[in-house]
């Protein structure tokens, strides 16, 4: 490829992929191309969104050549979200130029134009059928004096692609062996979606190699594969046959190559599969062999040969035009022509899955069946369906790791096994998870290779050098995957990006998928979202091992100054699901505080988090980790802040008690004034007024010197918290809804100054509510339709899920029950699935009312059992006008079931589990 103009030449460029892009937009100038079929053609066997960021990388970089900054501007490309076309004029290009000149009768003259194949050394199927469209003309004008006009053939580049043939008289073999592929004992359980892209993509391109850490599964379904290829060839040998749209036509012939680490030993390997006979053996021998033969081979673990293997397989595609290759490796060939194809982990069903979404999972059928092998009384149920999502989400899908778990069944229990997976590597050398994952029992040689964990880890770990071992050990400071940025940050080198795209060749980690927060990441930052990487979970559980502490100890600190760093640069408004994708992260960094005894860093973590206590959800494990950490906060206004912003997290996650502690606690270490005081007093009375431990009237005070605080203070988003608890506590007080509504108003004012949407949509809640108290139903119903619409937008499920409990509670006064009972399950599907059990309360102690109302006496005497239970055992006691609300709802229940059948229904109230309750209500 030479891209020139008058005054410059470019004949290399960065990626493969730019001058793809370029032939194609240049091949075809006046078309419309739409941006998924580029993606689909430059990378096949990736998914959508890695797919169209890719291209938008390659189409950025393509521009900076096309349209150099620096110059007077002449556009080039034209792209849209939709297409992406050549300006007309803006490109030449000599393939026209010999078409036209071919059309034309001109013969001399295209024959100067063509200067040889299009793009050698490019394999992609389009390109190679224009290849040999464009030779197929030039041997018609070299073989005759004229060329008709109109009989040249045109482009096409939509269709299927075209197939090679054997050329006539071609040698042909009388015999082919039978498939010797292995045939195994055991089950197969795979993703059929993966067993056909794979297809397609062996079918359609001559070269794929089959990419994925040791243990994923690639033998496997290079086997399988297999097996379906020769099922669907009709006959062979053949002289004429071409492959159908529904497979292959032609001989299939697997070469494991597990034994081979030398060159000798590869072509003494290709030689058996194929029963060649000659000594020694040769790469000639194979071409004789192979030579005019349409046919597939599947070389099986070529990273045996630690590089080697590349130049081989590059003379057997070079010199073989009709073979067909598929490599099993978990490294990259890195040849021309070559097509990658990750190989993904099998699915898991969803957390908190029921037992269909657990039994429909090939993740969990691979379990179940290499358990049964083991104890043969083991089998899926309602009582062990959730251990088992758990298990194998935790193994993250991957096939050798579910049936290593799968063999100590009848040693472990699915608890001790989840336990021990979690616990990490506790010490350097010690690695209890990949210990549990290992046959406990010997194994025969051929099979001794996929024994453990450990042994199948270890060979890729030996085959990096020490900078790339430090870089992975890195990343475990990163469980939830990071950027090069982000490992820059802990590594502190400058060559990270370098590092990742070889680890990545390694297969040691896998790209993730940010395309969700990618687009509220591109609003805030107006920046495209740059790739991620994540460590597979036992190769972070090996690498983990490998270092000292001091080295980890480096790691986790300089982890936790990104956390601090990345949180105070958030905007105004911060996008949720940018911070949601961070969890995992963010999680590590309290857990490292707590175990380093860094309470500072704990506080201003936490600290930094405080504003995202209504959109975002912390698990339980962090803010157990965050509370542990703080109790080694040695700096009093430090401690406190953190104290005051933790409280009101464990408040939403159930545990009242402990809100309270911290809340008292963040008074105790408050200085006698000040915005570290006021947040504390914020923070002390939305404890005991959301979780019902004061009176309205005992709150007041704390609210009141807050607001005093907050007024002279600059700092907006402290007043505008300050003026929502005051506008609650102020219609707990006397029932002013006028009142609580100003102060809601101005709530909402501060915010919009500020540019906090999170904040002005909190506030516009809290007003549609007083407006509703204060008889404005109407106007109060189509704020919350607004006030929903702007949480889509932010993607703030928590104030999605609070508008439609608020809109359940108008809709009951409203007598409208059906409407309610829909929007207090889609209240409560929005929170139970966040874990968010402080909204899970409120909603399941709503719901009992609107179900006696539309007759459904037996599930409300039950729901508003087991809400009142709930209530008093994570937030606090019951007062007089709780208790009218349950005597009503089983006066109203009394009306349509007889008393035995309630008291039935009320003891299963109190001994039922939660999920059991909201599956209940839920209930269609």
């Amino acid at each position: 490829m030479r891209l020139h103009d008058a005054t410059s030449e470019h004949t290399r460029f960065a990626t493969r992929a730019m001058v793809a892009l370029l032939a194609r937009l240049a091949l075809w100038p006046r078309r419309d191309h739409a941006r998924e079929e580029l993606a689909e053609l430059l990378w096949p066997n990736v998914d959508v969104g890695t797919g169209r960021r890719r291209l938008r990388q390659a189409l950025s970089m393509l521009r900076v050549i096309l349209e150099p900054p620096g110059k007077d501007p002449w556009p080039v490309v034209q792209a849209d979200r939709l297409c992406v076309r050549l300006i007309p004029g803006a490109v030449a290009c000599d393939v026209h130029h010999f078409e036209t000149h071919a059309r034309a009768g001109r013969r001399e003259a295209a024959l100067a134009t063509y200067r040889g194949e299009l793009m050698p050394g490019f394999f992609d199927e389009w390109i190679h059928d224009e290849r040999m469209r464009l030779a197929a003309l030039h041997d018609r004008l070299v073989g005759t004096a004229d060329i008709p006009i109109g009989t040249v053939p045109s482009a096409a580049p939509t269709g299927p692609p075209a197939q090679s043939v054997p050329p006539p008289g071609a040698a042909v073999s009388a015999h082919w062996p039978p498939l010797a592929a292995p045939a195994y004992a055991t089950s197969y359980f795979p993703e059929r979606a993966q067993v056909e892209r794979l297809r397609r993509a062996v079918l359609s391109h001559r070269l794929v190699t089959l990419l994925g850490p040791g243990g994923s599964g690639k033998t496997r379904l290079a086997v399988h594969l297999a097996h379906q290829l020769q099922a669907s060839t009709a006959t062979h040998p053949f002289a004429t046959a071409t492959a159908s749209p529904a497979g292959w036509q032609g001989p299939v012939v697997f070469v494991p190559l597990a034994g081979a680490q030398s060159e000798e030993q590869f072509l003494a390997a290709v030689q058996a599969a194929l029963h060649i006979q000659a000594t020694p053996a040769s790469m000639e021998n194979l071409l004789t062999r192979l030579e005019g033969q349409r046919a597939l081979l599947v070389l099986d673990n070529v990273e045996q040969l630690c590089g080697g293997a590349a130049s081989l397989v590059d003379t057997l595609a070079t010199r073989l035009p009709l073979l067909h290759l598929v490599s099993t490796s978990r490294l990259r060939l890195g040849l021309d022509g070559e097509r990658e194809f990750l190989i993904q982990p099998l699915p898991v069903p969803p957390a908190r899955g029921a037992l269909k979404d657990a039994a429909d999972s090939p993740a969990v059928a691979l379990f179940v069946d290499r358990a049964c092998a083991v104890r043969g009384d083991f089998h899926l149920s309602e009582r062990n369906h959730q251990a088992v999502i758990e298990l194998v989400r935790e193994l993250e899908g991957m096939p050798l790791a579910i049936e290593l778990a799968a063999s100590r069944i009848r040693a472990f229990s699915l608890a001790h096994m989840l336990n021990t997976l979690r616990s990490g590597a506790s010490a350097p050398g010690r690695t209890p998870g990949l210990d549990l994952l290992s046959r406990p029992q010997q194994r025969p040689a051929l099979q001794s290779r996929h024994a453990s964990m450990q042994r199948t880890i270890a060979w890729s770990w030996q085959q990096l050098t020490a900078q790339q071992q430090q870089l992975v050990g890195a990343m475990t400071a990163f469980p939830g995957g990071c950027d090069a940025s982000m490992l820059g940050a802990v590594r502190g080198a400058d060559d990270v990006g370098a590092g990742l795209e070889q680890l990545h060749a390694h297969s040691l980690i896998r790209e993730q998928a940010t395309e969700a927060a990618a687009s509220t990441l591109d609003e805030a930052a107006g920046a495209e979202e740059p790739l991620r990487f994540q460590l597979y979970v036992p190769i972070r559980e090996f690498a983990a091992a490998q270092f000292d502490p001091q080295s980890h100890a480096r790691w986790r600190r300089r982890q936790r100054e990104w956390a601090i760093g990345w949180l105070s640069a958030m905007p105004a408004t911060p996008p949720l699901a940018w911070v949601r994708s961070e969890l995992t992260n963010l999680g590590a960094a309290f857990a490292s505080a707590a175990d380093d005894g860094a309470g500072d860093d704990a506080a201003r973590l936490v600290w930094r988090l405080q504003a995202l206590h209504e959109g975002v959800t912390l698990p339980a494990s962090t803010l157990a980790h965050a509370s542990a950490a703080l109790h080694h906060c040695a700096d009093p206004s430090l401690r406190s802040r953190g104290c005051s912003a933790l409280s009101p997290w464990l408040l939403t996650a159930g545990d009242t008690p402990h809100a309270r502690r911290l809340a008292e606690a963040a008074i105790d270490c408050a200085p006698p004034d000040g915005a570290v005081r006021a947040w504390a007093l914020c923070a002390l009375a939305h404890v005991h007024w959301r979780g019902a431990l004061s009176a309205a009237s005992a709150v007041q005070p704390w609210t009141q010197e807050a607001l005093r605080i907050a007024e002279a203070e600059d700092d907006p988003d402290l007043l505008g918290s300050v003026l929502t608890i005051v506008s609650l506590v102020r219609w707990g007080l006397d029932g002013d809804a006028e009142a609580a509504r100003a102060s809601s108003a101005r709530a909402r004012a501060v915010w919009e100054a500020s540019g906090n949407r999170l904040g002005v949509n909190l506030a516009r809640h809290n007003v549609a509510v007083f407006d509703f108290r204060s008889g404005r139903r109407t106007q109060a119903l189509d704020s919350w339709d607004e006030i929903a619409a702007e949480a889509e937008v932010l993607q703030d499920t928590r104030r999605l899920a609070i508008t439609n409990s608020a809109r359940a509670t108008a809709l009951s006064e409203m007598r409208r029950w059906p409407e309610a009972r829909q929007a207090l399950r889609s209240s409560l599907r929005q929170s139970w699935q966040a874990m968010r059990l402080y909204d899970v309360a409120y909603d399941l102690w709503n719901l009992p009312r609107v179900l006696a109302h539309l007759r459904e006496p037996e599930d409300a005497q039950c729901l508003m059992t087991f809400a009142a239970q709930l209530w008093q055992q994570r937030f606090g006691t019951l007062d007089r006008g709780d208790w009218r609300h349950v005597a009503k709802v089983e006066r109203m229940a009394a009306l349509h079931a007889d008393k035995r059948t309630l008291a039935a229904a009320a003891a299963r109230g109190r001994q039922m589990p939660l999920a059991e309750a909201v599956a209940l209500a839920l209930r269609e």
